[in-house]
């Protein structure tokens, strides 16, 4: 029988994107693990969880510092409370159970390592990028120089398990791309409708501003069609409702919060675009390749072009809107590449069933002695 603490180390849980979804996967492969704790520890304070994990965790802890944007001087400030915080969590743990910390990024993995080397505890800290590594600034670079030798790291794409095991060699270094929380089904044409879907926070990373200015002039060709995008606002909706209204596309675009149905808006679109200007390995495209829709992407660092094979969907230059306009026009216009496009996602989606990504997990943690 287990005898280990797994915790899992997040910044918040009160809105859906693709980490948290990660997460709760991954929590469900912990907690079928028999005799393990599962705790999920938040850097925020309490909220209502954007998704129900409470029966896959032993518990629930809040440290009180969101981790918010801001200078450099603020980020240190928010970070060593937290490591104060931390301190105070892991000198309540159980020292008998063998303790395995997974975070989901390098500034909480600091944290972690030097509130574990404070306290003289065995702890196996398992650090997760969640983005690509070329977009990185260079404070989080230097973090990793620091302190990933000392850590396990699991990356989201074998370009980026290669850098950063040759810039930073952490005790161990492996590919787990993210898991779709759905079966994989093939495309059904009824109860599809003109319908192009994209889901992400609502923030410049997303480039929902980029997908409007492509999603304009498609319009001038297919005014039938609608624009459905799916995200919680952290910031960027009234720049986007700003340009709704000023390309007049009132009638054709629809922005909504997170949903928990969201299969039901995968099964209705008619394919996906992601205009993203950066990713690790974005959820939502492995997602809708589980409802086997095309895909039609700007080719930003990194996933598209590891999820994009030229038979699946289409990939164009990273920002440019007339060509994403283009590669939107040419499967509005073809039904039958639509229909072909999409036997060739359901295949891809197989590589990132929830079986497979979790027996590489299981292997990783036997590999490391967890």
């Amino acid at each position: 029988m287990n005898n280990r603490h797994y915790i899992i180390f997040h910044n918040s849980f009160d809105k859906i994107a693709g980490t948290e979804r990660v997460i709760s996967s991954l929590l469900e492969l912990l907690s079928s693990q028999e005799g393990s704790k599962i705790t999920l520890l938040l850097a925020s304070e309490p909220a209502p969880l954007a998704l129900d994990i409470h029966h896959h965790v032993n518990d629930i802890v809040y440290l009180h510092n969101r981790v918010t944007l801001g200078g450099k001087l603020a980020l240190l400030k928010t970070h060593v409370k937290l490591y104060k915080a931390a301190v105070h969590f892991l000198r309540n743990c159980n020292p008998r159970q063998q303790t395995v910390c997974i975070v989901t990024n390098p500034f909480l993995g600091v944290v972690m390592d030097i509130a574990r080397k404070k306290l003289k505890m065995d702890m196996k800290i398992i650090a997760c990028e969640h983005f690509a590594h070329a977009v990185s600034g260079g404070l989080s670079k230097l973090a990793r120089s620091i302190f990933y030798k000392r850590m396990y790291v699991v990356t989201l794409t074998e370009n980026d398990r290669k850098e950063i095991e040759q810039r930073y060699h952490p005790l161990a270094c492996i590919c787990i791309p993210n898991a779709s929380p759905f079966p994989v089904t093939p495309y059904l044409t009824e109860g599809k409708e003109k319908l192009i879907l994209s889901i992400g926070r609502l923030t410049p990373q997303k480039g929902f501003d980029l997908l409007l200015q492509a999603f304009a002039p498609f319009t001038k060709e297919y005014p039938e069609w609608k624009l459905l995008i799916i995200g919680d606002d952290y910031g960027d909706k009234p720049l986007l409702n700003q340009l709704i209204n000023q390309y007049e596309l009132m009638n054709n675009v629809s922005i909504i919060p997170s949903v928990n149905n969201v299969d039901d808006y995968y099964r209705k679109a008619a394919f996906y675009v992601l205009s993203s200007r950066f990713e690790g390995l974005p959820m939502v495209m492995i997602e809708a390749m589980s409802f086997s829709l095309p895909i039609v992407a700007f080719n930003c660092p990194t996933g598209p072009a590891e999820l994009i094979n030229g038979d699946n969907g289409i990939l164009v230059k990273n920002g440019d809107t007339g060509e994403l306009a283009k590669a939107m026009a040419l499967l509005a216009g073809n039904p039958e590449l639509i229909l072909k496009q999409s036997v060739a996602a359901q295949h891809m989606a197989a590589n990132y069933s929830k079986e497979r990504i979790n027996r590489m997990w299981l292997d990783f943690f036997e590999k490391i002695g967890v």
